[in-house]
């Protein structure tokens, strides 16, 4: 509930993805293709500036489809 308030009121907005690279490329640079998503976390400051919460839904909403409490 705590960390929930915090979102809700933007003093914690920032995402930290955790991956496995399962494809990968080698050139001058690594280009993943492939990725196998881990997990997400909440940070106060990401590593990428925009790895953000853009939007909350409504903490009371039980949604059949995920995007139905964010979109309202």
């Amino acid at each position: 509930p705590a960390l929930a308030e915090r979102v809700r009121t933007g003093a914690v907005t920032g995402l930290s993805f955790g991956y496995r690279a399962t494809g990968v490329k080698h050139r001058h640079y690594r280009e993943l293709t492939h990725v196998a998503l881990i997990e997400v976390s909440l940070v106060a400051q990401p590593m990428q500036p925009l790895a953000r919460v853009h939007a909350v839904g409504d903490p009371n909403c039980r949604p059949t489809n995920v995007l139905q409490c964010v979109a309202g």
